[in-house]
């Protein structure tokens, strides 16, 4: 099963918001990564 990552621009809140959870979206980034990064299971 193909796994896609979608990447949007914001505006300036919607940034401040975002960059004021960074750590979370790191967080969540890193586990979508090595999630994808995974050997499928058969």
């Amino acid at each position: 099963m193909a796994q896609y990552m979608l990447i949007m621009r914001g505006t300036d809140e919607t940034n401040a918001a975002v960059m004021a959870n960074v750590d979370e979206l790191m967080t969540a980034t890193r586990l979508f990564i090595e999630e994808a990064a995974r050997p499928a299971s058969t």
